[in-house]
């Protein structure tokens, strides 16, 4: 069974498991990061795009799930989304993701470093060597 990774765009209303309010009410270090970030997507967009997991036809949103939210109050219509299978081949549209360069050219360097590039380059690591050792089964 070959694993895919793919560059897509998702609905966040699609995917946002808890609400705002729950996220947001909070005090402390959390809350302030949180509603920084909340400040910063609104001024300025979400800048790199959420890791997704797709699990028998399903996808989980793994790297990423408080912009998820955010663009889901914003009423932002589209976010980027890396979507990764680990259990054949991912069911949705995109552009097909062979190695780390596709990423770059994709989202651009300033992407090296961030948090979800690490993710990514995990995934693109694990689909590969799954399907390495996948030839000739």
């Amino acid at each position: 069974m070959i694993y895919d990774v793919y560059a897509t765009k998702i609905n966040p209303s699609d995917y946002n498991r808890k609400p705002f309010k729950e996220r947001s009410h909070k005090r402390g270090v959390g809350y302030i990061n949180f509603m920084n970030l909340y400040r910063d997507i609104k001024k300025n967009g979400i800048k790199y795009p959420v890791l997704m997991e797709s699990v028998k036809g399903k996808a989980y949103v793994t790297i990423g799930m408080q912009r998820v939210a955010i663009a889901d109050e914003l009423k932002l219509d589209l976010v980027d989304a890396v979507v990764y299978s680990t259990n054949g081949k991912v069911k949705i549209n995109g552009v097909p993701i062979k190695e780390l360069n596709d990423i770059v050219k994709i989202y651009g360097e300033s992407i090296i470093g961030e948090p979800v590039f690490l993710g990514i380059i995990n995934a693109i690591t694990r689909t590969h060597k799954h399907n390495s050792s996948s030839i000739g089964d």
